[in-house]
């Protein structure tokens, strides 16, 4: 692994860089830490952004490797070596890279403590999401920020996580307002946390109904396929007093790509609502989703030359979530 990780070849080193996290916990952390630590530094450098990509997801084996090692000498060179490696990656030009990078330092949050939670994860998405070159580390980092909240707990969420995501979700470039917009979920759920409904209502709201009335309509399309999943986080008085009105306004948005996607996630954000605040207007809307035959004609032609194919997708999305409205709802 070591002779061919760095090999001239490109095949050889991917395949090689792919049995790094494996041979490691075979190899054991010393040796670990004397044979494979010394090349990393040259692979997170590759010219193939495939073995870049490949060592950040082999680098959650290592930063396992580490943490069951239990000693504090492994526990630091987690934090030392392994961690702002990633943080290397997760500013990588390359999307893939940047993604799995991601998706690795959420798994590997749980293996830092919580005492150095804030100075080695929390640190590196304040910087992504103050980066002023690129704004694709600017959309990473709002995905990042969404991920790691419930790891990061009520205090540092409130503190530093919401004031990042509001920043954010005025961003001047529009695709990181839309990686907001797609990306808040689980900041809704911890800013709700202990009864807050109060953080809920005066901040992280009024941010996401912002977003709901931006002038690219990528941007309310985005609010619309992530409006259910903000309503299973939040209160029922949330739910009732203001989500109900954001799913009207984006049922009846000026664009129909906007009103499509908010259909497709009706029949979710239907299952969230009590059974007495589920409105005939919503009720009437989800069903004629059934109804290939009574179809907005000019709406479907916009959406896709075949026709008969827009009106069975609008049937499969009322198909796949109408049982779940009809126990949400009642019998009657």
């Amino acid at each position: 692994v070591t002779k061919y990780a760095t090999s001239h070849i490109e095949l050889q080193r991917y395949v090689h860089v792919k049995m790094l996290g494996e041979t490691a916990l075979k190899a054991g952390y010393q040796t670990t830490k004397d044979k494979f630590f010394p090349i990393l530094a040259a692979v997170s450098q590759d010219n193939e952004y495939l073995v870049r990509q490949q060592l950040a997801i082999e680098l959650e084996q290592l930063c396992r490797l580490c943490k069951d090692e239990g000693s504090d000498q492994a526990y630091n060179s987690m934090l030392s070596e392994l961690i702002p490696m990633l943080d290397q990656l997760l500013h990588d030009r390359v999307v893939e890279v940047r993604t799995s990078a991601a998706e690795v330092l959420v798994a590997v949050s749980h293996f830092v403590s919580d005492d150095d939670i804030m100075e080695h994860i929390l640190t590196i998405m304040l910087n992504m999401a103050h980066d002023q070159e690129y704004d694709e580390i600017r959309m990473t980092a709002a995905s990042l920020l969404n991920d790691l909240a419930e790891r990061l707990g009520e205090e540092l969420c409130q503190q530093f996580l919401i004031p990042e995501v509001i920043s954010l979700s005025e961003d001047p470039v529009f695709r990181v307002r839309k990686a907001v917009a797609l990306n808040i979920d689980k900041v809704f759920k911890m800013a709700g946390q202990r009864d807050s409904k109060d953080i809920v209502e005066e901040r992280v709201l009024p941010a996401f109904i912002r977003l709901t009335t931006d002038p690219i309509w990528g941007v309310r399309k985005a609010c619309a396929e992530s409006l259910a999943a903000i309503s299973q986080q939040v209160d029922v008085t949330i739910r009732i007093k203001h989500l109900i009105r954001i799913q009207e306004m984006l049922a009846n948005d000026g664009s129909k790509w906007v009103r499509a996607s908010m259909l497709q996630k009706l029949g979710r954000f239907i299952s969230t609502l009590p059974a007495e605040n589920v409105t005939d207007d919503i009720l009437t809307l989800f069903v004629g989703m059934a109804r290939p035959d009574i179809g907005n004609k000019e709406e479907e032609s916009y959406h896709s030359p075949n026709h008969q194919n827009q009106r069975h997708t609008k049937a499969y999305h009322c198909a796949f979530s109408f049982p779940a409205v009809v126990y949400t709802v009642g019998a009657s």
